[in-house]
């Protein structure tokens, strides 16, 4: 394979594997430092000393690249570094901050807010993100806008992860925003000093996506229909209708509903076309032609209200413009690394975004995939050959998703050619009409609002077939646990298919065929290791006591309080699936037998004093707020393991207790969830 054509996909892969080895191994700065240094070095002695060409080309290359891997890793050390400096407070009290609010995130029911402030503990020029919360009845917090700055006290904390196992890391998903502090506001502690604090593009695209939603919701009565429309003109998903988003989720739609680097694409595209139907070939038509078409691109990025996602896309694709009309001979690959590699110089931790990953890993697929796809059939019906175009897309997008998407989704999509088939087209037409809607609103209102009507029969349209689908037997295969070795064998081999079917070498693909066995046989064992396991896992939430008892395949699941399903699947879904758990039923009963050791949960007062032999309870697990001699008064007990619920002042009578009388104590609110296994 010549990797001549592709220096700046070169670069990008080496840069990404700095960042890689920097986030999960730790260097020094020194070590970073002395490593970047000598790479460099010997890259200076190999472009200047070197005098054979071979042997320069080699060791320049070489050279080159490790010294780029070393400056990953160095930018990833700094920005690491930059947190640790920023993001700490050692405060023990409340105390008065001012910021500026970057970002509304999603009111459930609370308002809250991602705000920009400097600490007064830190450097003055410098400034860091958090996160605060109000009340939900909190008139004045509800009136507050992106640019507002306000005056706030609060106890600032440090986000802290629940520590269940294979849960989502919410801390290291802040992390990677550069955010580690978290605060609640009370009603009476905070106040707005401005409004505005944002410069004109920011205030441009705020006051455009406002504008937008304001004509959303007054064209489009419909609630349901209104949130999908809201998600695929504005970015704005917060009112979509759950059953709705999960039916887009199972069929593979889902990425319609996020505006990124498809919906600027298909945007783009019909100017494209236009321009294309232009045949003129100068240089100054050229220039007004990229002019234009960047134009029309950061029109509709400041009209979606300018989000990440969508301001990535907006950089990627205007690069693309660029090079394509530009500078002949440019291939999509260099244009794309050159776009991501200049993303992740300017902030490494992109690279951990799942938006970021998808859209770059997508658009390589398509790239690489689509056009060999596309030769398998051809029609000479437009109608057919139009359809075998959004399937080849459709197949060719999910042939490098695959591994990260049921990576992180623990599931995989039967139908999502067909609903590519179905969503692609119907939602190039709503983004079209959308923006329609939006522009001739101030000029016609009854024409927009016609518009609109047409809008909401579509989607209405959409969603029932996107219903239908998500309905048919087998048409999602769920839980799928793959675990980071897995997806990293996973991707090695599509590598090494491709090295087969580039190279027509038979060993790559013995080695692709033996990784896949690997992988095979590595979730076969666990299969058959998960139906002897027996044990419990007493879990870290906020809001009630979640326990599963396992046996096998089957769990019994004691729940103290009502907890809404979607916290259930946030603390739990993801250990069921790796556990490979196919039976989950409720149980009430407080004991319970597990192999050889026996597991009391102490959840009511009422169940103070049942028990008063000399039995030994290995286990027992209390989230009742009574005083702890009471409650071991009449146990015999191995083992004492704390609610996260319990009041302050009991728990720190309970951890008194552990010092006066050895008693091992697990307090799942410091220590995480508790999990007890034998096999």
């Amino acid at each position: 394979m010549n990797w001549s054509p592709f220096p700046f996909f070169r670069i990008a892969i080496f840069f990404i594997a700095g960042i890689l080895i920097c986030n999960f191994f730790h260097f020094s700065f020194y070590s970073v430092y002395c490593f970047t240094a000598f790479s460099g070095l010997t890259w200076f002695l190999s472009e200047f000393f070197v005098r054979d060409i071979q042997r320069k080309k080699q060791s320049t290359g070489i050279s080159l690249l490790l010294f780029v891997l070393c400056l990953g890793m160095g930018i990833t050390k700094i920005k690491i570094y930059d947190q640790e400096k920023s993001n700490t407070t050692s405060e023990s009290k409340p105390f008065v901050y001012k910021g500026i609010i970057k970002e509304k995130l999603k009111f459930n029911p609370k308002p809250k807010f991602v705000v920009q402030s400097n600490l007064n503990r830190v450097e003055a020029s410098r400034k860091v993100d958090l996160i605060i919360s109000f009340a939900a009845n909190d008139s004045i917090a509800h009136t507050y806008e992106i640019g507002d700055e306000i005056l706030f006290k609060s106890l600032l904390k440090t986000v802290k992860n629940p520590k269940n196992p294979e849960a989502f890391d919410y801390t290291q998903f802040l992390n990677y925003k550069s955010i580690k502090l978290t605060g609640f506001i009370k009603s009476e502690n905070h106040k707005i000093i401005t409004h505005g604090n944002v410069n004109f593009f920011e205030r441009l695209a705020l006051q455009a996506s406002d504008y937008s939603k304001s004509v959303i919701q007054k064209n489009i009565k419909d609630e349901s229909v209104n949130g999908i429309v809201q998600a695929l003109l504005i970015g704005n998903k917060t009112n979509i209708d759950q059953n709705v988003y999960k039916a887009y989720a199972d069929t593979g739609a889902i990425h319609v509903l996020s505006v990124s680097g498809l919906h600027v694409a298909i945007f783009i595209s019909l100017f494209v076309f236009l321009f294309d139907k232009i045949k003129q070939n100068t240089n100054t038509f050229l220039l007004i032609k990229v002019l234009c078409l960047l134009i029309i691109v950061w029109f509709y990025v400041i009209l979606t209200g300018m989000s990440p996602s969508v301001l990535r896309a907006g950089i990627m694709v205007s690069m693309y413009l660029i090079g394509k009309n530009l500078f002949k001979g440019v291939n999509s690959y260099n244009i794309i690394s050159l776009a991501a590699l200049l993303m992740l110089v300017y902030n490494p931790f992109f690279l951990f975004q799942t938006s970021f990953q998808f859209s770059y890993i997508s658009l390589l697929s398509i790239l690489y995939f689509q056009p060999k796809i596309s030769k398998w059939l051809t029609f000479e019906n437009k109608i057919l050959s139009f359809v075998w175009d959004l399937i080849a897309v459709s197949l060719a997008a999910q042939i490098l998703m695959f591994p990260f998407t049921i990576y992180n989704f623990h599931q995989f999509p039967m139908t999502f050619a067909l609903s590519g088939i179905v969503a692609v087209p119907i939602v190039t037409l709503i983004i079209y009409l959308g923006t329609l809607m939006i522009v001739i609103a101030p000029i016609t209102a009854s024409a927009s609002y016609g518009v609109g009507y047409l809008i909401e029969q579509i989607v209405k349209l959409l969603n029932t077939i996107i219903v239908w689908m998500s309905n048919i037997p087998h048409s999602v295969i769920q839980h799928i646990w793959v675990g980071p070795l897995v997806l990293a064998l996973l991707v090695l081999a599509i590598i090494f298919l491709i090295y087969w079917h580039e190279m027509q070498k038979k060993s790559a693909f013995y080695i692709a065929l033996m990784i896949i066995f690997i992988c095979v046989s590595q979730n076969t064992f666990e299969k058959i290791k998960a139906r002897e396991q027996v044990g419990f896992t007493i879990y870290n939430t906020y809001n009630g006591d979640v326990i599963d008892i396992f046996k096998g395949i089957n769990v019994k699941r004691f729940v103290k309080k009502e907890i809404a399903p979607q916290t259930l699947d946030m603390v739990a879904k993801n250990h069921i699936i790796k556990c490979r758990i196919k039976n989950l039923q409720e149980t009430a009963l407080h004991y319970h037998d597990i192999s050889s050791k026996k597991l009391m949960l102490l959840t009511d007062t009422q169940h103070l004093g049942i028990r008063k032999d000399s039995t030994k309870t290995d286990y027992v697990y209390v989230s009742i707020n009574e005083d702890p001699e009471k409650v071991i008064k009449n146990l015999n007990v191995g083992m004492i393991i704390l609610s996260p619920s319990l009041k302050p002042w009991i728990l720190k009578k309970w951890l008194l207790l552990q010092q006066n009388k050895g008693i091992p104590i697990h307090n799942i609110k410091d220590e995480g969830a508790f999990v007890y296994r034998t096999l």
